[in-house]
């Protein structure tokens, strides 16, 4: 059952179809969602939710050129993440990305 003091929004810049957990991280509850906007440029953005202030905020955000189509963390390491993209001229792969430490430094491996 839905409940409106529990819930918890956030808004990313432009539409989204790609969230997935940040699996290597235990000790805090962190998201990752990727944009696929047609005719803008793309973000991943990292999420915190925390269970003790009901709040979520974007920790990291990166700039991504291309439309997100899923995205999938590292079971074991918090900075490495694997996007399906599809290019604006409409050429689709699969991209491993690693974000920089500034992202990751406070996260316990």
């Amino acid at each position: 059952m839905y409940n409106a003091n529990t819930s918890s929004v956030f808004a990313v810049n432009f539409p989204a179809r790609a969230l997935c957990a940040q699996r290597a991280v235990t000790d805090r509850h962190r998201f990752l969602v990727g944009t696929c906007s047609l005719h803008d440029s793309n973000e991943i953005s990292v999420l915190q939710y925390s269970e003790d202030s009901n709040h979520m905020e974007a920790v990291s955000l990166y700039s991504h050129p291309d439309q997100i189509w899923a995205i999938e963390s590292s079971p074991t390491d918090p900075s490495l993440l694997v996007t399906s993209r599809q290019a604006f001229n409409g050429s689709k792969s699969l991209t491993l990305w690693r974000m920089d430490k500034q992202s990751t430094e406070d996260i316990a491996y």
